[in-house]
């Protein structure tokens, strides 16, 4: 399996918690991946509550969750599968993701 990333992909989203930013973030992600393959998706995310919450271990309680979590729900219906595992904030991915992030806020901060 190639695990070479298909497209890069950074932009600034709004102000919110890392729970909601992640859920933003995925829906970017997999609206982008709809573009490209309506196949298997495997979505790999730092946010172990997300990951739960979308694997159906946890319930989206939150309302601002619970609305991102049935986006992530309706956007999932354009593929045959869509997985999506925990991994550690020091996964070599992660920590690739991590610095797109800070490189995007650095550059939205230049032009406030």
């Amino acid at each position: 399996m190639d695990d070479r990333p298909l497209k890069r992909y950074s932009r600034f989203i709004g102000t919110g918690t890392n729970n909601q930013a992640e859920y933003k973030a995925l829906i970017r992600a997999l609206e982008a991946a709809s573009d490209l393959s309506d196949g298997d998706i495997t979505s790999y995310l730092d946010s172990e509550l997300v990951a739960k919450q979308l694997n159906g271990e946890y319930k989206a309680r939150n309302l601002v969750l619970k609305k991102l979590w049935l986006e992530v729900k309706r956007i999932r219906e354009r593929f045959r599968t869509v997985s999506f595992h925990h991994v550690p904030r020091t996964n070599t991915h992660i920590r690739e993701v991590d610095k797109m992030v800070n490189e995007t806020l650095d550059e939205f901060q230049k032009h406030l």
